[in-house]
């Protein structure tokens, strides 16, 4: 209960029950809804190699998962109950710990894991022992449960916080969109007035140097139109739609609105 971290959680859980049984090791294994498989979620103590994935039904934790309700037995080699895997029992003969205890942690009439015990051949988990393990599964199911609570809120609010950034920064765009609206229009006319002016004066001198600089008037006032108008045009809500694009046309149009940046 002091932790809202589910690993942190599974590690106090599996480290707890190991020195509480003075057993080689104990495990806990967590069940793949999609699946139904066991995968391994923390362990404690280093004398049991555990399996990182036990699949459906097999094993000591998959009988009961099935059967929902703790299996303990002195040796899962011999066990005719027990199913095992030849990855898994290569390894339970290298280690040597064949007694072994799983029980079920059930939330809600739902196995969500497993807690198991192993332990050197031979050793008989009595009925006090199967007790105190499922009361203490039965606690720690609760506490695995609260934990995924937590994290599944916080990934959530976490979402939600993502969304309000979006809708926030999309409400931005709206405003300047309707900012620049109206900035162009203020822009449009004095803009027309210097291409007017540098036109009329283009044609009316004969003088080379007064025509390149109205030249140079009249290209600038046309390039600050243009880079209006690419405003307008990135501003203007429309709904979307397939069409043939010109690639180089939209490549002209950035360079038009970010040149001056680059």
């Amino acid at each position: 209960s002091q932790s809202l971290d589910p690993q942190e959680v599974g590690n106090r859980i599996t480290a707890s029950v190991w020195r509480l049984f003075g057993s080689a090791a104990s495990a806990l294994y967590r069940v793949l809804p999609e699946s139904e498989d066991l995968q391994l979620f923390a362990a404690a103590g280093a004398a049991v190699e555990w399996s990182a994935l036990i699949p459906r039904g097999m094993g000591t934790g998959g009988l009961a998962v099935r059967e929902r309700r703790p299996v303990a037995t002195a040796d899962v080699l011999r066990d005719a109950r027990i199913t095992v895997f030849p990855p898994a029992r290569e390894r339970i003969e290298r280690a040597g710990s064949r007694s072994t205890l799983a029980v079920p942690l059930l939330v809600k009439d739902r196995v969500i894991g497993v807690l198991a015990g192993g332990d050197r051949p031979g050793r008989v988990f009595d009925e006090g022992e199967i007790r105190l393990a499922q009361a203490f599964a039965d606690q720690a199911a609760l506490s695995l449960e609260n934990a995924r609570l937590y994290a599944e809120v916080q990934a959530r609010l976490s979402q939600l916080e993502d969304t309000q950034a979006q809708l926030l920064q999309a409400a931005k765009l709206a405003a300047v969109g309707q900012l620049v609206g109206g900035v162009a229009h203020e822009l449009n006319n004095p803009l027309a007035v210097v291409v007017g002016h540098a036109q009329i004066l283009q044609k009316k001198t004969a003088d080379p140097l007064v025509m390149d600089r109205a030249a140079k008037i009249h290209e600038s006032a046309m390039r600050a139109a243009r880079i209006v108008q690419e405003l307008q045009t990135f501003a203007r809500a429309k709904p979307p739609e397939l069409a043939p694009l010109d690639l180089a046309d939209v490549v002209e149009r950035v360079l038009t609105l970010r040149g001056e940046t680059l």
